[in-house]
């Protein structure tokens, strides 16, 4: 910690800071012969990067028959959690179902009109990921 005389400010610098060794609340006690004070509390928050997982499909293209199931199935992590986009085609789809850090969609049985380029974009205040599968289907 560091002392501002002039502006009566301490600083705290912490380096390579993690969730779990550096976040939580932070105070000063102040102590001498008359006896000790303490600062308001300060909580520390540590952001983390995106980290996208992706589950399935593993391949970039995929290829399937009219009626054949097609899963999108990706884990997205971060702090703050990120906003999360499907697009196919540039609009957005809905997630069939988000619990916790995993994101599904499904399509039970393929129709011509889901071929196209599907693009997951995930993206926090420390980072944004995406990634990107085109559906081809044939008769």
């Amino acid at each position: 910690a560091t002392f501002d005389e002039e502006r009566s400010e301490y600083q705290l610098l912490v380096k390579q800071p993690t969730v779990t060794a550096s976040e939580g609340t932070y105070r000063v006690v102040l102590k001498n012969d008359l006896g000790e004070t303490e600062s308001t509390p300060c909580v520390l928050t540590v952001l983390e990067p995106v980290k996208l997982t992706k589950i399935s499909p593993t391949s970039e293209a995929v290829d399937l028959k009219v009626g054949e199931p097609f899963e999108i199935c990706v884990d997205v992590d971060g702090k703050e959690v990120p906003k999360v986009q499907l697009l196919k085609d540039g609009k957005e789809v809905k997630f069939t179902s988000v619990e916790g850090t995993r994101h599904v969609y499904l399509v039970p049985e393929v129709k011509p009109d889901h071929q196209g380029v599907y693009k997951l974009i995930a993206k926090n205040k420390t980072s944004a990921e995406e990634t990107n599968w085109t559906l081809n289907i044939t008769g």
